[in-house]
């Protein structure tokens, strides 16, 4: 080579470097839009297996899938082959499988994630960080994007599409892979829900090839929730919740999450943001504007490619708080949700463009419109199809998050900042929890629900006096001054929906999921609003409980251990334990403890399980001066171990009282009751919940289904049995078709009549919200439902929280309760005695303008002062109705004791 054709290819490749170093992201743009990468050959790329060589077929193609196992082995193959990606393991599922995560970006961001993670945390929470070094940190911070996948099981396409893209990054020319992954951290959930992903998986092999091929299976895909599982993400019940909300709201602080879905088959091929109407108060105008910015780049870049039937600002609204797309707007993150048209699980589907339909915010998908501007023509619909929409979604997100990168990470400060100084300057100031007024157990359940997403609490170390009244240690103050003020809010304050209807002097226009989840309500308690900023000198009669991030052992994240770690905080600042034994029984005394604390049940089964004896008082008692009224709990002090008290006393933050002389109570021995829970294969997600609040509280039951109702003499093996918010149909009717021969059918005439006779026969049958037509149709009550076929013009409530009157009567099944309580209502029911018999438990305010408490309802007036709650005997039994789901999502504790109370009742007694 001559020395000027050397300095001609010196001077090209420095041009090209040059060039390189100013316009990466368009080079990257052309790389992402190309289909492939380019090969250059001054540079070098990894030797590594795509996911078609390392699994031996094409992933995404027809019927092929692969489940959670093999998609950690191939995520652990590229770990190993690749200095840009991370494999991190988060936590363990319900059923104790390793969850994980994929982190992708440069080498330099990788090797210094820790120190990314602690600059980013200051801009989370921006307090402690001085102004002269925001510019500093936003000019320099990798800009982290969080995405969500398949949380709902049965949407599997987007586990499945991961590694191709994945492998397409890590493919790119090295030179670019560091220069433009050195701007975003992408951080990837290998699924949000392994079990599930492995429950459906496993189902549609075994059904491969029959006529089951591509159903959904007919058991829940997480073991408490199904479906529900996205919605779940301020109450943090389940495993994978707690997992994934330490990441995104204690860990990683992403600036954006995107949530992959899938929705029906018949309607867009795909929605992008911006959302429908309404949007919530407590979101940021910022968050919504970049919302529609990020939204915006997406759609257009699915334009370019000629990608139609995408739809946005329809279908899915910015009101609700619960899932994990909209709970991170709550937190001044940017949700972004994509929905897919779904297939049959991997199986294609034919859709004619006869039969594609509208949705909300668009009247039909077969004309073109500003938010639907490409009509798909309809034809075969593939699993392939839905991962190119998710692949170019993907590389979208990532431009735009590069591009404006500083843009988006500094208003995510700025959001912060603004919530800060709201809280510092705007009532409330903070809330202020009165332990001594309050049920000490969801109290702290409360609490625990709080400074786990990330909110520090302030505990009252003696009395305390402020604005006029005084609490007790041990009170709880959530101040407002805090970069998670919306989020506070969102969840303590009223929810009011803003009543919306498809056209005036119509039908409602239904909110996405639920119009109201005020924890305050929905748990039954009490909290003073700080209305004046509370004075600085006063903080040295506080502690504060910061937020930690805990690591779970495999099996141990339960409610129990929750409870303990939380109570393990307060002890760590020297507080003193919120439940006590109050005095000493002496040999021929006991102790005493009422329902009024909501974990009085797992004190009973508890000392059920240590076959320790345990009665109820039948009519008040007076001990240390403190009134007990009937259905109190008394315990043999001979039965029981002192320190065994004590711990129960510290653990469950109940009081137990001492006393003298059992012999002078009038008592009825507690029998421990065998309880069933009704489990469909209609994968029936109340039932789940019902499971969890069971679980959680530790009691013992046993899951019966269709054939054991198909069996007489039930009364021989149960005492009580429980039916989940479900239909009439499904239980009678079940499966119908499509399934094997095992899971088709429900109980059918023979189930319901064996039912009835084992009611009759002394047993107690627990039916909550839509179940109770089994016996208002099944057994014919004397009663009715009067909602039961009432057009929406003149009824509606789409989940939102009521006023209940508990009625003042001596009955078991309402100990614990004073006058006044909430139900949770979704499309519930309401009702009518017929005739005399059932007894009224509880109603509806005869007021109609003080039934609604929180949220929406319209044609309040039909339900006032109608029967929510009915005790109705039955031969030697009793069946107990609930016009409402006293268990929804494990959410409104408030109810959880009609629950509880019906399985201890004694109606003998």
């Amino acid at each position: 080579m001559n020395k000027f054709v050397y300095l001609k290819l010196i001077f090209i490749t420095f041009i090209i470097s040059i060039l390189s170093s100013h316009s990466y992201s368009f080079q990257y743009v052309d790389l992402l839009r190309s289909g492939g990468f380019t090969y250059n050959l001054l540079q070098k790329r990894i030797d590594i297996l795509s996911p078609d060589d390392f699994f031996g077929f094409q992933l995404t193609a027809d019927r092929v899938l692969v489940n959670y196992g093999q998609l950690l082995e191939y995520y652990k193959y590229l770990a190993k082959n690749s200095k840009n990606l991370l494999l991190e393991h988060v936590g363990y599922s319900t059923e104790g499988k390793d969850m994980y995560q994929l982190i992708l970006s440069s080498r330099k961001n990788i090797n210094n994630l820790e120190a990314i993670l602690l600059e980013q945390s200051k801009i989370a929470d921006p307090r402690n960080l001085p102004k002269d070094r925001v510019l500093k940190i936003i000019e320099n911070q990798p800009i982290i994007l969080f995405v969500g996948l398949s949380i709902h099981a049965n949407e599997i396409t987007a586990t499945q599409m991961a590694p191709l893209f994945i492998y397409e990054i890590l493919n790119m020319d090295r030179e670019y892979i560091e220069e433009v992954m050195d701007k975003i951290i992408l951080v990837i959930s290998v699924t949000i829900n392994p079990d599930g992903l492995d429950s459906v998986t496993h189902w549609y092999w075994d059904t491969l090839g029959s006529p089951s091929e591509g159903t959904t299976p007919p058991y829940l895909y997480q073991k408490y929730a199904g479906h529900d599982n996205n919605r779940d993400y301020f109450m943090n019940n389940l495993n994978e919740t707690r997992v994934w909300s330490t990441q995104l709201f204690k860990r990683l602080f992403p600036v954006i999450v995107y949530d992959i879905h899938e929705m029906g088959p018949t309607g867009p091929r795909f929605f992008v943001p911006p959302f429908h109407d309404p949007a919530n108060p407590a979101i940021p105008s910022t968050t919504i504007r970049d919302i529609e910015l990020i939204g915006g780049a997406v759609s257009s870049h699915l334009a370019e490619f000629n990608l139609p039937g995408i739809v946005t600002n329809g279908i899915y609204d910015m009101w609700w708080h619960g899932g994990l797309r909209p709970s991170p707007n709550f937190h001044n993150q940017i949700g972004i949700l994509t929905e897919a048209a779904r297939v049959n699980i991997a199986t294609p589907i034919e859709v004619n463009f006869d039969d594609l339909i509208g949705r909300l915010g668009i009247p039909t998908t077969k004309g073109r419109y500003i938010n639907f501007t490409d009509v798909w023509n309809g034809g075969t619909w593939h699993s392939s199809d839905i991962a190119t929409y998710e692949r170019e979604t993907l590389k979208a997100l990532i431009e735009v998050s590069i591009k404006y990168r500083k843009d988006l990470i500094r208003r995510f400060y700025e959001r912060n900042v603004d919530a800060i100084e709201l809280g510092r300057t705007n009532s409330p100031y903070g809330y202020i929890f009165n332990i001594d007024e309050n049920d000490r157990g969801k109290v702290l359940t409360l609490m625990e629900i709080l400074n786990f997403q990330g909110i520090e609490l302030h505990v009252v170390k003696s009395l305390l006096n402020v604005e006029g009244e005084t609490y007790p240690p041990n009170s709880f103050i959530v101040f407002l001054s805090h970069p998670q003020r919306q989020n506070i809010l969102a969840l303590l304050e009223k929810q009011s929906y803003p009543p919306r209807f498809l056209y005036p002097g119509g039908p409602p226009e239904a909110p996405y999921d639920i119009a109201s989840w005020n924890l305050l309500e929905q748990m039954d308690i009490k909290a003073k609003e700080l209305n004046q900023p509370f004075p600085a000198f006063l903080m040295t009669e506080l502690e504060k409980i910061e937020p930690t991030i805990e690591k779970s052992a495999r099996f141990q994240d339960t409610p129990r251990n929750r409870r303990i770690k939380f109570l393990k905080k307060l002890e760590k600042i020297g507080l003193k334990p919120v439940g006590q034994v109050v005095g000493v029984a002496g040999h021929d005394g006991g102790y005493i403890f009422t329902p009024d604390d909501s974990n009085f049940a797992i004190v009973v089964n508890r000392l059920f399980k240590e076959d320790i004896n345990l009665y109820k008082t039948t009519k008040n008692v007076k001990i240390l001066d403190k009134i007990f009224p009937p259905n109190s709990y008394v315990v043999p002090a001979d039965k029981i171990n002192y320190k065994y008290l004590e711990m129960l006393a510290h653990e469950l933050a109940i009081n137990f009282y001492g006393f003298e002389n059992i012999n002078h109570l009038t008592l009825s021995f507690v029998s421990k009751k065998r309880v069933a829970l009704y489990e469909s294969y209609n994968a029936n997600y109340p039932t789940g919940w019902t499971s969890f609040v069971l679980d959680s509280n530790e009691f013992e039951y046993k899951k019966i289904y269709n054939s054991s109702l198909k069996l007489p003499d039930l009364k021989k093996h149960y005492d009580v049995i429980i039916f989940g918010s479900e239909s009439y149909k499904n239980i009678l009717n079940g499966q119908e078709e499509n399934y094997p021969e095992k899971y088709i059918g429900g109980i059918g005439n023979k189930g319901v009549e064996n039912l009835k006779n084992f009611v009759k026969d002394g047993g107690t049958l627990l039916l909550i919200d839509k179940a109770t037509d089994l016996a208002i149709e099944g057994f014919k009550i004397p009663v009715i439902n009067i909602l039961k076929n009432l057009p929406e013009e003149e009824f509606y409530c789409p989940g939102s929280v009521l006023n209940l009157v508990i009625n003042k009567v001596n009955n078991p099944l309402l100990s614990g309760y004073a006058g006044q309580t909430y139900g949770y209502f979704k499309n519930s029911a309401t009702f009518e005695v017929l005739e005399k018999g059932p007894k009224v438990l509880a109603t509806w305010p005869s007021n109609p303008d003080e039934i609604l408490a929180s949220g929406w309802m319209e044609g309040e007036s039909i339900i006032a002062g109608k029967p929510a709650i009915l005790d109705v005997p039955l031969g030697e039994g009793h069946v107990i109705l609930t016009a409402f789901d006293i268990i929804h999502r494990g959410q409104p504790h408030a109810t959880f004791k009609l629950l509880f109370n019906v399985i201890y009742a004694d109606f003998a007694q």
